[in-house]
């Protein structure tokens, strides 16, 4: 990924790391992450997002982009309709990956003190925009 990103970003510095071990030693405005969370366990999510705040200046933001459900009762009916659909091995991903429920996440944020915005993109993606500072979410 970080090949094809330098091929298409020649005025972006790409760097080697992970969640918890990223080479940046300044404050910086914001982090994305899509579609990679869901490798973390909750409580590798928690530290890893614990350990992004550290690097944001003041109002800086944190977006995630992942698949999330809405209620675990969502999570067992979408579980069902993949299977029931024959989607062999996006059922085996939502089954063995971490995927967490949305309220879990934005409840990380709330915890930090971060304001959120949150969007539904399609039955599985949610959209997660989280601002340092405030006391409000919508």
């Amino acid at each position: 990924m970080r090949e094809e990103a330098a091929k298409k970003l020649h005025q972006v510095t790409i760097l080697d790391g992970h969640f918890l071990s990223i080479p940046v030693y300044n404050r910086v405005d914001g982090f994305v992450a899509s579609y990679a969370l869901h490798h973390l366990t909750y409580q590798e999510k928690v530290a890893a997002i614990r350990y992004l705040d550290t690097f944001l200046a003041p109002k800086g933001r944190i977006v995630i982009a992942d698949t999330m459900y809405s209620s675990l009762d969502y999570k067992q009916e979408l579980h069902q309709d993949v299977e029931r659909s024959g989607s062999v091995n996006l059922l085996q991903d939502l089954q063995t990956e971490f995927f967490e429920l949305l309220e879990d996440i934005t409840n990380i944020f709330v915890n930090l003190g971060y304001t959120y915005e949150k969007m539904q993109m399609n039955k599985y993606v949610w959209i997660i925009a989280a601002q340092k500072g405030g006391n409000t979410h919508a």
